[in-house]
Order: C-alpha cells, then sequence, then structure tokens
C-alpha cells in the first residue's frame, strides 16, 4: 500500500518535470499510513500540493498541519453542532414537550404533541451522528435545510433569527469540511 502512494507521487512528479525530495515524501506516506489514512487519502493530500514547486520536508510538514487545523476545526464545528441538537432534542422538545403539551381530545393538541416529538428525535437522532462523525456531510446538509426552514418561521413571527442562522452557517462549514480525521466517516471510508 505505502509503494502505490509512493509511486503515484513519482509519477506525478515525472510528469510535471520537477525534482523531490523523494525521502521527504516517503516519510510523509509513511506518516500518514500510521495515522491511519487510507492510501486514496493520502493520495489525495498529496494532489492538493503544487506540482510546479520542489516537494521537499518543510512544505510537507506545512501540508500536514494545514489538514490537521481543518481537522481540528471540524471536530469543534462536529462537536459543538452536535451537542446543541442532542439537548435541544432530547430536553427542550421531548421531555419538555411531553410535559408541556396536554394529552387531550383535540386534533390540534395531538397533532402539536406529535410533531415536537418527531422533531425531538429527528434532533436527538441527527445530534448523535453528528457527535459521532458518521455520515457529517450527508446529516449537516439535513440539518441545513431543517434550519432554514426554522430561520424562516423565526423571522415570519418577527423574532431576531440570529442564532438559528449561527447554526445554519455551522452546518453548511461541516457540509464542506466534513467530519475531520476523528470521525466515524474515516473509518468507514466516507469523505
Amino acid at each position: 500500500m505505502l509503494s502505490g502512494a509512493y509511486y503515484y507521487v513519482i509519477r506525478q512528479q515525472r510528469r510535471s518535470k520537477v525534482c523531490t525530495d523523494a525521502e521527504a515524501v516517503y516519510q510523509y506516506i509513511q506518516a500518514q499510513f500510521k495515522k491511519g489514512f487510507s492510501e486514496e487519502r493520502i493520495k489525495k493530500d498529496l494532489y492538493r500540493l503544487d506540482w510546479k514547486k520542489d516537494l521537499s520536508h518543510e512544505s510537507l510538514e506545512e501540508e500536514s498541519k494545514k489538514g490537521s487545523i481543518q481537522d481540528q476545526g471540524a471536530l469543534v464545528l462536529r462537536f459543538s453542532l452536535g451537542l446543541i441538537f442532542f439537548y435541544q432534542g432530547l430536553f427542550v422538545k421531548i421531555i419538555q414537550g411531553i410535559q408541556d403539551v396536554p394529552i387531550s381530545s383535540s386534533t390540534i393538541a395531538a397533532t402539536s404533541h406529535t410533531t415536537a416529538i418527531m422533531i425531538g428525535l429527528f434532533q436527538l437522532v441527527f445530534g448523535l451522528l453528528l457527535l459521532a462523525g458518521l455520515w457529517t456531510r450527508f446529516v449537516a446538509a439535513l440539518c441545513a435545510l431543517y434550519l432554514t426552514q426554522v430561520t424562516m418561521m423565526v423571522t415570519i413571527t418577527g423574532s431576531p433569527a440570529t442564532d438559528t442562522i449561527l447554526l445554519l452557517t455551522i452546518s453548511l462549514t461541516l457540509v464542506i469540511l466534513g467530519g475531520g480525521d476523528a470521525s466515524a466517516d474515516r473509518y468507514v471510508g466516507l469523505p
């Protein structure tokens, strides 16, 4: 596996007629494998590098740091959004929803009670998926759609929607970044 990624780099270098520090590339690939990255992920990271300039220890270390900062940012955003959705789903919608909505023969009360439970389950499950980092981009996209609807409903009533807009921005950022390296997506093989 290690040789496949290494020869990929050398092949790309020959196409662009650039000479690299082969030992630096080999050590970088070896370090990435030790971290648990797949060969495809390493090729994707190396493909992002500028083939017009020489690859040296410094440029590879800089690329490695850049990836780790993005992964750390994705982890913080993923945990923040996941905790908010989990809390909102479990405590606000499900527990308080069951206590606050009186169960009566009225269709409106039953419908609002059922809706609160369904939204609570949605937020609870998606909060747990975000915390685990499983299907991060898909879940973040669904959360963004949900938050877009919530933002429109809040602004129709005339209330400020800054908190929902912030959560919507976090969701869209996670759609772009993905779950990062510390997510279950990496172990499943999802981008």
